[in-house]
């Protein structure tokens, strides 16, 4: 009888370690176990939608939803900014009850820690996956416009006494301002007067030649 010679034992044993560390990476990865402890962290992560089923072992309609939330999880894997994570209520109630859950299963997109949606749809891989991909594309649009409206707004006041003077600025009109705020007509009391500009003006020259902003 002939035995394996030490090179193939050797190989065969780097074959199976190899086999046991892509298994262990594949069952990782797909859905999160949300807790107590990571919930609220997780959900707030910037620029990320969470996808998150709420759950109690003892309900037979969760049960009933066999491997859908894993199924779902590998389905969108490759897709960008997108979690999928479950949470067991039995462990975590005080997470289900910050977040109004009542009934099981209940399906909630989150986006940078704020609630979205509630998913109310069919309960197959296709038509939740089409739903998450969705409504973060738009959850992500929403975020973006608020956070330029935020940085569009800005507010320059002159000393007391004197108007205050409001612009939503585009980076040309911007750097007039600060170049020659101090300039800025003084506006008397009465009337009180605003004056206000919107985002993605005009050329700040043909502004000026319009008559539409003090001249500096």
């Amino acid at each position: 009888m002939k035995t394996k010679s030490p090179s193939v034992i050797h190989l065969s044993f780097i074959i199976l370690i190899l086999l046991l560390l892509g298994l262990s990476i594949h069952s990782t990865a797909e859905v999160i176990t949300l807790t107590v402890d990571t919930f609220s962290d997780k959900v707030k992560e910037k620029d990320t939608a969470w996808f998150v089923k709420f759950c109690v072992p003892w309900c037979k309609h969760c049960k009933n939803l066999g491997t859908l939330w894993d199924d779902l999880g590998k389905a969108v894997e490759g897709e960008d900014e997108i979690e999928i994570g479950e949470v067991d209520c039995g462990l975590s109630k005080a997470v289900c009850s910050k977040v109004d859950i009542h009934s099981y299963p209940t399906f909630k997109l989150f986006y940078e820690g704020e609630e979205v949606t509630r998913y109310r749809g069919p309960r197959d891989v296709e038509s939740l996956k089409k739903f998450v991909i969705e409504e973060a594309e738009q959850a992500a649009a929403k975020a973006q416009l608020g956070s330029d409206k935020e940085l569009c707004g800005t507010s320059y006041s002159n000393k007391e006494g004197h108007q205050h003077f409001m612009a939503e600025w585009t980076t040309q009109f911007s750097e007039h301002l600060e170049q020659d705020q101090a300039t800025i007509p003084t506006i008397h009391k009465p009337p009180p007067i605003t004056l206000g500009l919107r985002c993605q003006i005009p050329p700040f020259n043909s502004l000026k030649k319009d008559g539409l902003v003090p001249n500096f």
